[in-house]
């Protein structure tokens, strides 16, 4: 096992500014404060003269156990569940995984040119590899459906493959919930097959396990929480291998529908950090429409109208294209945050 790092800066939970209520178990002498007694304190300072000494002392425990209690409450909440940065990274990474990854330019294209049609940096095909480690001990069940995905040996001529993330699109990146998209498989898909359920993937039927924890590892104290960038999560419901990366810095909003069962480990070129520095500058498809100018054009239609009908045709045909080209119905169906750019996974394998 190999010691974690995370990729990007972490979020601090607690300060000396915010005072957060939690309930402990009455039995764990460890989360008890010093009892103090401010009433009688107080009291017999105005009828019994003023003891300085006795009162700054009374009130120095007071302020060091809410400061012991505030940095403890960093590192585990009353129902065991990992609350802290550091706490992460005392979680052991038991398998190592990698994925190349690329950006395409925004005509789509990877190939490479004599001589570059635009100066922008965002306009350049990317080329990268992400290291990802896997929490074998605290997301078991997680770690060995996605593995499964990785191990896959892809031999370009064989007609009827096993679905791997070596063939997987990262598409979307979700604004509300800060979540990028990723194991994508183009013609998978979960299907009803005499009822049950499974994995229909071009000419093969598989079976679709769950990849929620047992009940006994879901009650472990080392459950995680969403609280830092760069951590991998599955929907507990999801029987397919797409999974997330977090991009928000506090994320606990899916503690109850998502299991964390891997972080993004840092690289000394940086690729990690501009990948995603990349991904969240990538023009992505909008649902909204800009608000009607009073200028009418010559056919009466607003100017911003004819402007949005514009781009929301070339997005569509972007993807109609995208679609044919790769096979893939389901691009037809255009949503909101889908990259409107080519961001591809080329090949995977475990370090």
């Amino acid at each position: 096992m190999v010691p974690s790092s995370g990729f990007l800066k972490k979020k601090t939970f607690a300060s000396s500014s915010v005072i957060r209520t939690n309930t402990y178990s009455n039995n764990d002498d460890r989360h008890r404060r010093p009892h103090t007694n401010y009433g009688s304190s107080l009291y017999a300072a105005s009828s019994e003269g003023f003891d300085r000494r006795k009162f700054i002392l009374d009130g120095t425990i007071a302020i060091s156990s809410m400061v012991a209690l505030t940095e403890h409450s960093q590192e585990a909440y009353a129902d065991g569940s990992v609350r802290s940065s550091s706490a992460l990274e005392d979680i052991p990474i038991t398998h190592k995984v990698f994925f190349d990854v690329r950006i395409s330019r925004p005509d789509g294209t990877f190939y490479i040119k004599d001589e570059e049609d635009s100066t922008n940096p965002d306009d350049l095909v990317f080329r990268g590899r992400l290291t990802f480690g896997l929490f074998g001990t605290v997301a078991p069940q997680c770690v060995q459906n996605f593995l499964k995905y990785v191990s896959v040996i892809i031999d370009p001529l064989d007609e009827n493959p096993m679905p791997s993330y070596g063939r997987s699109t990262i598409p979307s990146l979700d604004e509300g919930t800060g979540l990028i998209t990723f194991g994508n498989l183009p013609g998978l898909d979960i299907s009803n097959l005499n009822g049950a359920t499974g994995i229909r993937y071009r000419q093969r039927i598989l079976s679709a396990p769950l990849w929620i924890e047992s009940r006994d590892k879901q009650d472990d104290n080392n459950k995680i929480n969403h609280i830092e960038k760069g951590l991998l999560t599955h929907r507990n419901l999801d029987l397919s291998p797409q999974f997330y990366i977090t991009t928000y810095a506090d994320s606990r909003e899916l503690d109850g529908t998502h299991t964390v069962f891997g972080r993004v480990l840092s690289d000394e070129q940086g690729e990690s950090l501009e990948f995603f520095d990349r991904c969240s500058r990538l023009p992505r498809y909008s649902l909204d429409r800009p608000k009607t100018l009073q200028n009418k054009v010559s056919n009466d239609q607003s100017i911003t109208e004819k402007v949005a009908a514009d781009i929301f045709q070339k997005q569509k045909n972007f993807f109609r294209g995208a679609a044919r080209a790769a096979g893939d119905t389901r691009i037809d169906s255009i949503y909101e945050g889908k990259y409107l750019r080519r961001v591809d996974v080329t090949q995977v394998g475990q370090l």
